[in-house]
């Protein structure tokens, strides 16, 4: 048996610039838990609040007596140590406001409406096991741009986002008028797309650009979760060309960068995908243990802990942006998506932005429902990949996760 005190703090401080108007929103709060690993099971009781470490060990152990389950956890040395990823100079109100406030007026300048959100987010984590302490204080901005553009009883709402390390101190001109100028191009090109016909729906070459390749890989990512149902094994061949997938929770100016994961396990970089075979997958303690693996990708604190990606990366190939336009006759560029889904080995993508691409041009933009991609076809289809890689982060169940990606262009299905 093992048992863990956990505490939890967290501070977020919200400004927004809604359609002319300014807010600020400040909230708090501190959560400790008691996480104790039985071969029956996890017993965790977690609570808000001044509550004494004896009571939140006794209701631990009255759940813990409820356990009627089987569970095997890998033996690890777990993480002693202190990290700090990203600092904060400071109250970042003032910042913040001036931030909204600052973008908002971009927008307003490009004659649109909409809304800015940007969000510091301090978190303190700190696990007391039976071998030391492992705390980790983490500072993360998010900006969030909604453009609003509207014509003759039309409406389109074009997005942009941007998570980072840090305070708001990393907020710089460039970065804001690039979020800015990239909702705006959205929403007015929203307003310009056409539906395809019925006839012209079907199968495509589609050409999944920065944001989107992003969301794609993502997606995949789950598939390499060893407590996802339906998981890839090892071993198997996913595409012909020669692609690699890693984990790197070390990468550079990723957010999504840790020490430890949430069962106090060491991080470590992992190759799950080498020319095209499946090598690994991402584990916790349990997985490791039925599967045969390594440890380290545990998220949740106060829930069973869960397989998850930190920065997935797409190694990228040869390819200049241009050129794979250029020798694409008849297809799809797509460019930011408004939702992306898992389904069994489906992978469905709502693009926010997507060209028609006619005789090596993107020609038009076009209105789509979806584009699905049914894995065990389009991996083999993949024909190229971008030398450049975008990085993107994002949140999955409250988790930041990061994907790094080139642009890829594959065969999929246009609803």
């Amino acid at each position: 048996m093992e048992a863990e005190r956990i505490v939890l703090r967290e501070k977020v401080w919200e400004a927004a610039w809604r359609y002319g108007s300014l807010e600020l929103n400040t909230n708090s709060g501190v959560v400790r838990g008691v996480r104790i690993a039985t071969s029956s099971g996890w017993a965790i009781y977690s609570a808000r609040g001044g509550r004494s470490w004896r009571e939140l060990e006794e209701k631990a152990g009255l759940i813990r007596r409820r356990l009627r389950g089987s569970m095997r956890l890998v033996g690890v040395d777990k993480y002693d140590g202190r990290v700090t990823l990203g600092v904060v100079g400071g109250d970042p109100e003032d910042s913040i406001l001036d931030a909204a406030a600052r973008m908002g007026g971009l927008l307003e300048e490009k004659g649109l409406k909409g809304e800015i959100i940007v969000v510091v987010n301090y978190t303190s984590k700190r696990i007391e096991h039976e071998t030391g302490v492992a705390e980790e204080r983490r500072t993360v901005t998010e900006i969030y741009v909604y453009a609003d553009a509207r014509i003759r009883g039309r409406r389109s709402i074009g997005s942009s986002a941007h998570i980072m390390l840090g305070g708001p101190e990393g907020i710089s001109g460039r970065l804001t008028e690039s979020l800015v100028e990239k909702a705006a191009r959205r929403a007015v090109y929203g307003l310009k797309a056409e539906p395809l016909g019925p006839l012209d729906k079907g199968k495509y070459k589609v050409i999944l650009a920065g944001e989107a390749s992003a969301a794609f890989l993502h997606e995949l990512g789950h598939l390499l979760e060893a407590d996802q149902p339906g998981h890839l094994r090892r071993g198997m061949r996913i595409s012909n060309l020669s692609i690699t997938i890693r984990d790197n929770p070390f990468t550079p100016g990723s957010p999504a960068s840790r020490a430890f994961d949430d069962e106090a396990v060491s991080s470590i970089r992992r190759i799950l995908v080498e020319d095209g075979v499946v090598e690994d997958l991402l584990h916790t303690r349990e997985t490791a243990y039925r599967l045969g693996g390594k440890p380290g990708s545990a998220r949740g604190l106060f829930h069973i802990p869960k397989a998850m990606h930190t920065t997935l990366i797409l190694e990228p190939g040869d390819w200049r942006e241009k050129e794979i336009v250029e020798e694409t006759r008849r297809g799809l560029l797509v460019d930011g998506v408004v939702s992306a889904s898992l389904e069994g080995m489906m992978i469905s993508l709502r693009p926010e932005e997507a060209w028609l691409v006619e005789k090596g041009e993107a020609s038009r933009p076009i209105r789509i429902s979806c584009v699905k991609f049914p894995l065990a076809r389009s991996l083999l289809t993949i024909s190229s990949l971008s030398r450049n890689l975008y990085l993107r982060a994002s949140r999955e169940k409250g988790e930041l996760v990061a994907e790094a990606s080139p642009w890829i262009r594959l065969q999929a299905y246009i609803e």
